[in-house]
C-alpha cells in the first residue's frame, strides 16, 4: 500500500477508535505512523501489533480495537499490488501503442485495468472529502452515497474512450474473444473501484453511528443520578469524568494565562509608541498578580454519598495544578486526611485508596457535628484567607448534635464554604437532615446528584467561572 494511503487509513482508524470511546491522542497517532515505518506493511500481524502498542492504552477497549481493526485492515492486500491478475505483456504493448497515437487511456480506465487497490482508495478519499457525510447514519444510505461519489468521477468519458480503444484493437487485428477479455477486465476493475468506494462510505457511516451513539450515551449518563448507575455505567462515567476534568483544566489554564497577562493599558501603549506615530507596535498590559486559591475538600464516604465523593476527588485532583494547594479529607463520623495518597499515586489509584484506607470507620453512622469539631481542633489553623472549603455530604446527622457553631468558625476563617448535597433538594431538611443549620454559614449550597451538576459546580468555583 502506498505510504500516503496507509497514513490516511491509520488516521481514519484512530478517528474510528475515538468515535467508539477509545481514548487516543494526536501524539499517539504520530507514534503509530512512526512505528509503521519499522514493520513490514504486508504483514497484518505486525501492523496490528504496532498500532495496538501505540493506540491502545486501556485493555478494557481490546474488543473494540479488534473489531475496528478487522473493519479497516481485515481485507485486501497491504502492499498495493494489483488485486486483479496482472496484465499480459501483449495487452501492455497494445495500451502503449494506443497511447502514442491517441494521447493515452483515460486515467479511470487505466486504473480499472491496473486494478491497484491503493490508487483506487486514494482517489476515492479525494472524492469523499468533498462530500458532506456528516448525516450518514443509516445503512440504507450507504449505496446511495457510494453510487453518487462513484458517478461523480466521470466514468462516461472513460467508458467512451475505452470503447474507442476496443474499436482500435479490432482495426489492429485483435479477435472478438480477445477484445471481450479486455472488456471483462475493465468491468471487473470498475466493480472493484465501486466496492472500494462503498467500503470507505460504510466506514464513515459506522464512525458517524458510533460517535452518535457514544454522545447519546454520554448525555444520558451526565443526567443520571450517580447513585443509580450500575458497575458498567460507573466505568463509563469515570471515563467521562476524566474527560470533563481535563477539558475544564485546559480552559482554566487559558483563562489564568489571560488573567496573568492583564488588560490592555491604552495610555502606556500610546506613550511607548509615540516614536512610531502612535501605531501600537509595542503593546503594554496592566500587570496583574493572580493568586491561586487553596482548596480543602471534605467528602462524606458513607454508603449513601460515597459515589459522588469519589467523582469529586477525581475532579479536584485532576485540576490541582490550577490551584495553590489541595488538601483532601474523607469522613463518616470521624475525619481522615487522604492528601498523601494523591502525592504517591495517580488520581484513579488515589481515589481508590482514599475510599478504603484512610484509617477511619467506614461502616459507622454519619456524624457531621463530630467531624466539624475535629476539623476545628486539628486543621483550622491551616485555613487562610485564600482557602475555600468544599463539603460533599447529605447533612444527615442521625439525630446527633449538628454543631453548626463549628462550621461557623470554619466559615469565619476561610474565604468561603461551598456545600454540595447529593440528595434531591426536595429531601433537604426532612427526617434527620440538618441542612437548615449549615446553609446560613455557606457561601453556596448546591444540589449535586449527577455528573453534569458536578461539572457545573466545579466550573463555577474555579477561576474559569470567576468564583475565585
Amino acid at each position: 500500500m502506498e505510504r500516503a494511503c496507509l497514513k490516511e487509513r491509520v488516521l481514519d482508524f484512530a478517528r474510528a477508535l475515538r468515535a467508539r470511546g477509545v481514548p487516543t491522542s494526536t501524539a499517539e497517532e504520530l507514534d503509530a505512523l512512526r512505528a509503521l515505518t519499522l514493520v513490514d506493511w504486508s504483514r497484518r500481524d505486525e501492523v496490528k501489533a504496532a498500532l495496538m502498542c501505540c493506540l491502545l492504552k486501556d485493555p478494557g477497549f481490546r474488543d473494540d480495537f479488534e473489531e475496528i481493526f478487522r473493519e479497516y485492515f481485515g481485507g485486501g492486500p497491504f502492499s498495493g499490488e494489483a488485486v486483479l491478475r496482472g496484465i499480459e505483456p501483449a495487452w501492455e504493448q497494445a495500451v502503449e501503442e494506443f497511447s502514442k497515437f491517441h494521447g493515452g487511456l483515460h486515467p479511470l480506465a487505466a486504473m480499472a485495468l491496473a486494478g491497484s487497490r491503493g490508487a483506487m482508495e486514494e482517489m476515492s478519499r479525494e472524492v469523499l472529502a468533498d462530500m458532506d457525510l456528516g448525516g450518514l447514519l443509516s445503512a440504507l444510505q450507504t449505496g446511495m452515497y457510494a453510487r453518487r461519489a462513484f458517478n461523480s468521477l466521470g466514468w462516461e468519458d472513460a467508458d467512451e474512450q475505452f470503447l474507442r480503444f476496443l474499436d482500435w484493437l479490432g482495426e489492429q487485428g485483435w479477435s472478438e474473444e480477445e477484445r471481450d477479455a479486455f472488456f471483462r477486465r475493465y468491468q471487473e476493475g470498475k466493480e472493484l473501484f465501486y466496492e472500494e468506494m462503498r467500503s470507505l462510505v460504510e466506514r464513515e457511516r459506522r464512525r458517524n453511528l458510533d460517535e452518535y451513539l457514544r454522545r447519546g450515551a454520554e448525555e444520558r449518563l451526565l443526567d443520571r443520578p450517580i447513585a443509580s448507575l450500575d458497575e458498567s455505567e460507573l466505568q463509563q462515567a469515570r471515563r467521562i469524568a476524566r474527560m470533563l476534568a481535563e477539558r475544564l483544566r485546559s480552559r482554566m489554564k487559558l483563562r489564568m494565562r489571560a488573567a496573568k497577562r492583564g488588560k490592555l493599558d491604552a495610555k502606556r501603549t500610546l506613550r511607548r509608541n509615540m516614536g512610531c506615530g502612535g501605531v501600537p507596535f509595542r503593546v503594554v498590559h496592566r500587570k496583574r498578580r493572580v493568586e491561586k486559591p487553596e482548596i480543602f475538600v471534605l467528602c462524606d464516604v458513607s454508603s449513601s454519598v460515597a459515589r459522588v465523593s469519589q467523582f469529586m476527588l477525581q475532579f479536584v485532583h485532576t485540576l490541582q495544578d490550577c490551584v495553590q494547594r489541595v488538601r483532601s479529607f474523607v469522613f463518616v463520623d470521624e475525619l481522615g486526611e487522604v492528601t498523601y495518597f494523591f502525592r504517591e499515586q495517580d488520581v484513579v489509584e488515589g481515589v481508590t485508596s482514599a475510599l478504603t484506607h484512610a484509617g477511619i470507620r467506614y461502616h459507622s453512622r454519619s456524624d457531621f457535628g463530630s467531624v466539624f469539631r475535629q476539623f476545628c481542633r486539628q486543621y483550622l489553623q491551616d485555613v487562610g484567607y485564600r482557602t475555600f472549603i468544599i463539603v460533599i455530604g447529605d447533612a444527615r446527622c442521625n439525630y446527633n448534635d449538628p454543631c453548626a457553631w463549628a462550621l461557623e468558625r470554619m466559615a469565619e476563617r476561610c474565604r468561603g464554604i461551598v456545600w454540595l448535597n447529593p440528595e434531591s433538594q426536595s429531601f433537604w431538611d426532612t427526617g434527620d437532615s440538618v441542612m437548615w443549620a449549615y446553609a446560613p454559614h455557606c457561601r453556596e449550597v448546591r444540589e449535586c446528584r449527577t455528573l453534569r451538576q458536578l461539572e457545573e459546580a466545579v466550573a463555577s468555583l474555579l477561576p474559569l467561572g470567576g468564583g475565585f
